[in-house]
């Protein structure tokens, strides 16, 4: 896809997230997603299939803001907080997108009937700086679980799909943020003075 076509693309899917956070997702239909960022409806199609198809591909607004400042990354004070910048757009994201719209990225990712998710779509780029962050990490002691980095990264991936699902399932009634970096200096086994997550994330549950 050209840089014109994935500016086109960003600014439907920041149209379109806007109004749903704005209306509700049953409220907003593709006349007003189109309507509202100035298109038509073949354009819409040109890039998109569905208004569910939409929602899964939300995930590249995050996943672009990461590649874009990956300069910046790297410039982070140690590897933990290079590896913490790397995924803060997607929680971020997470967070002001509401459980609501999250809820609905989920069911769409887990709804058999929807098989639009691509993942050969997502930036290759965050994962391999991942690793590498990871393996230096560990080289230094930051990082005190020498388990493999790709495995830590899926073990971790599959962890904060399990903290994105029950902060949704409890309507946001704990700190997302905080409860993410707890799990991550957990799986890790980061070294103490290195750990910034407050213990007690989860005592309202």
């Amino acid at each position: 896809m050209s840089a014109r076509d994935n500016e086109s693309k960003q600014k439907i899917l920041l149209t379109a997230l806007t109004l749903i956070k704005e209306q509700g997702y049953d409220e907003v239909t593709l006349n007003n997603i189109c309507a509202t960022a100035n298109i038509s409806k073949n354009t819409f199609y040109y890039y998109f299939k569905s208004k569910e198809d939409l929602l899964l591909q939300f995930y590249s607004i995050p996943t672009d803001m990461a590649t874009r400042n990956l300069a910046s990354i790297l410039m982070a004070e140690n590897s933990i907080e290079q590896y913490w910048k790397t995924i803060e757009p997607m929680l971020d994201f997470i967070v002001d997108s509401g459980t609501e719209i999250t809820k609905r990225i989920l069911y769409a990712l887990t709804n058999e009937n929807l098989q639009a998710f691509d993942s050969s779509k997502l930036d290759r780029n965050i994962p391999e700086v991942q690793a590498t962050i990871i393996r230096r990490a560990q080289a230094s002691g930051e990082i005190r679980n020498t388990s493999d980095p790709c495995l830590l990264l899926a073990i971790e991936q599959v962890q904060l799909l399990g903290i994105v699902s029950l902060w949704c399932t409890l309507n946001g009634i704990f700190d997302f943020k905080n409860a993410v970096r707890l799990g991550i200096e957990v799986c890790f086994d980061v070294k103490p003075e290195l750990r910034k997550a407050p213990s007690d994330v989860f005592s309202e549950i």
